[in-house]
């Protein structure tokens, strides 16, 4: 299956995407890709494009500051592969210390400084990390599509064939209802329920990193390295959650979540741990690709009611128990997952009964 993907481009890159326009490096689009509405452009040949590294691109000669990192892993592994320039900083065994229960965070980020020092190197080390997702992608940079946002941003849009590989024995008897929020990362009900959650490590403080370095460039970097290993665990626990649940799924129910009107720690935590790209790219572009709808419901309440009776209920202190005043306390996420999952159901009966011929509604529906 094509999927593509939408990251946008940092900095304030208006001034050189225009240059490029004018020089003839990009070249107007027949049509611009799936979630963008602003002028898009082609490449004028794919040898101007060229991988740099985890965080950035060169564009006929021009460096444009995108965070590549932010795909699925078989995606951004064919990226990694596909691009003879790149240059990434040794941090596998960083990446493999954030799975440990209570990591040595003194040691860690002693580390994650060390890599820093060491700077990049012509290797490719995170892209060796096996994910939970048996999946495999080819790249396509002659697909490559620049896009004018509404806001006057610019976003790159990358193209791969992917190929999702499930189990073809197991039962699609299930429905899967996904709670997402920070702590835990994701709650799930469906054959089994689920709670993952995302490290423990915190984000650097500014006193720790002007005592490790003097120059306002390296702390910018320690900071961009942390970001790429929160968000690659985070990742792998999105995908982890994929692969346990799709085989069985018959349909997925999430939120209709609008990012832009949560708290600010939400959207904080959304671009650190993939939150907003694991629920409008990867959860449906992968349930497309092997044939699992998808339903969106509406978030209101969902952490306020019992999922067995849907009596209100109390969250004290917004933690993680949620207290039935029939059914008495439960955990909070995982019920809620459950009420998202009934939401979905009862939306599913509510469309086929829209469209079913031998209902009114679905007559006059078909007149």
């Amino acid at each position: 299956m094509l999927a593509t993907y939408n990251l946008p481009i940092l900095g304030h890159p208006t001034a050189h995407m225009q240059r490029l326009i004018r020089t003839g490096a990009l070249r107007p689009a027949a049509e611009s890709p799936s979630g963008c509405r602003g002028p898009a452009y082609t490449l004028r040949t794919p040898d101007d494009w060229q991988i740099i590294d985890d965080f950035g691109a060169e564009l006929a000669g021009t460096l444009l500051q995108v965070n590549l990192f932010r795909l699925p892993t078989a995606a951004y592994r064919a990226l990694l592969f596909a691009s003879p320039r790149f240059r990434q900083h040794d941090v596998v065994a960083l990446a493999q210390a954030l799975r440990a229960d209570d990591p040595d965070r003194h040691a860690w980020w002693a580390q994650l400084f060390e890599a820093v020092r060491a700077g990049p190197r012509l290797t490719r080390g995170l892209a060796h990390v096996q994910s939970p997702l048996l999946q495999h992608a080819v790249w396509f940079p002659d697909r490559t599509v620049f896009s004018r946002t509404q806001g006057g941003g610019w976003t790159v849009t990358l193209a791969f064939e992917v190929h999702t590989q499930l189990s073809d024995d197991a039962p699609r008897d299930t429905a899967v209802g996904i709670d997402v929020g920070v702590r835990p990362l994701a709650a799930c009900a469906g054959h089994e329920h689920l709670a993952l959650y995302a490290t423990k490590l915190l984000r650097p403080s500014d006193r720790r990193l002007e005592t490790a370095f003097r120059d306002d460039r390296s702390r910018h970097l320690a900071r961009r390295l942390h970001h790429l290993l929160i968000y690659g665990e985070a990742r792998r626990q999105w995908e982890t959650l994929m692969a346990d649940q799709l085989p069985r799924a018959s349909v997925v129910c999430v939120e209709q979540l609008t990012l832009p009107d949560m708290q600010s720690r939400f959207r904080w935590a959304s671009t650190e741990l993939g939150i907003a790209d694991f629920l409008l790219s990867w959860l449906p572009q992968t349930c497309y690709e092997v044939g699992v709808p998808v339903v969106r419901v509406d978030p209101a309440y969902t952490s306020l009611r019992c999922a067995r009776c849907y009596r209100w209920g109390d969250r004290p202190g917004h933690g993680g128990v949620f207290v039935c005043p029939v059914h008495g306390p439960v955990h909070a996420h995982v019920n809620a997952a459950q009420v998202i999952q009934r939401l979905g159901l009862a939306e599913l009966m509510a469309e086929a009964r829209r469209t079913a011929p031998w209902t009114r509604e679905g007559r006059e529906a078909k007149a």
